[in-house]
């Protein structure tokens, strides 16, 4: 059976273009081989479009427990330094609160 992509990829010619919170393409060269890169820049090749996607995969999940280490030590730093009026103030009481005031202020999607 033929491997089925897991991501939603815009496909044009040999370009796989993957946007999202990074700009991945992968490409297929004249050698057979796919060429992916990250925001423009060359990452490297892979012998198959599989491998190439799940290295994708995994520079994502690792954006997203960067993502969360940033958040869970911003909300334990406003626990230690602010205090707590002006945290319930401002319904801070979860990291997760973090996340919604900052994509109130930014206009996350969903």
């Amino acid at each position: 059976m033929a491997y089925v992509p897991r991501l939603n990829w815009i496909v044009k010619d040999d370009v796989w273009t993957f946007n999202g919170p990074a700009n991945f393409e992968i490409v297929l060269l004249k050698t057979g081989q796919y060429g992916l890169t990250r925001n423009g820049r060359y990452r490297s090749t892979f012998d198959t479009f599989q491998k190439a996607e799940q290295q994708i995969i995994y520079d994502l999940t690792v954006d997203l427990e960067d993502s969360a280490l940033a958040i869970a030590t911003t909300y334990a730093y406003l626990r230690d330094c602010l205090p707590a009026n002006i945290m319930a103030d401002y319904g801070i009481d979860s990291p997760a609160e973090i996340v919604r005031i900052a994509c109130l202020e930014v206009g996350c999607d969903d």
